[in-house]
């Protein structure tokens, strides 16, 4: 497993550098994926506002995005993804090489939310590249779904790569 430097543009214009360690090859939750750049420069330039909010990071692989929101002022970011210490480890250690000192990781199977999970409050719900496989889709939207409703003043930012579902598909399947 290397680790890359991303560059991001925040909304100074100022260069804003962090580092992760990522794996073409330890399966998904080991790659930085597009949609978590997206997500991120969407932070770091404003557009998403995390500053005072406490975030939940669905679906965390490397935690690319939880570690953008830190450092861009969230209060706190809860890391969620599948129950795998080894997933958890590579968080941990993204977030001490972005000077990090503490993470908060919940293991969660979206089949199985965790009351952990659930018994977090939270402002704004981020997720990227979630939506992989079409088997994900319903037990992803139902997370989603109880998490929003347990924080219904909660926003949800989800980025994901269009791989052949229509994103009318999409939407009326989130929406269910």
């Amino acid at each position: 497993m290397g680790v890359v430097e991303l560059t991001f543009i925040n909304k100074d214009g100022v260069d804003a550098k962090i580092l992760i360690a990522s794996s073409d090859s330890s399966g998904y939750a080991f790659y930085h994926w597009k949609s978590a750049e997206l997500l991120s420069q969407s932070i770091y330039c404003g557009h998403i506002d995390v500053s005072g909010r406490r975030v939940l990071e669905l679906g965390a692989g490397t935690g690319l995005c939880g570690i953008s929101a830190l450092k861009n002022g969230a209060s706190s970011v809860v890391f969620t993804d599948r129950d795998d210490s080894v997933i958890e480890e590579n968080i941990r250690k993204n977030c001490a090489l972005n000077n990090i000192p503490d993470c908060d990781f919940v293991s969660c199977d979206w089949n199985d939310v965790p009351i952990l999970a659930l018994e977090r409050s939270v402002d704004l719900i981020i997720a990227s590249d979630c939506l992989f496989e079409s088997s994900v889709f319903k037990p992803f939207t139902e997370t989603l779904s109880l998490l929003l409703h347990k924080n219904s003043n909660a926003l949800a930012y989800i980025a994901y790569e269009n791989r052949g579902l229509e994103p009318c598909q999409l939407l009326l399947m989130l929406c269910k």
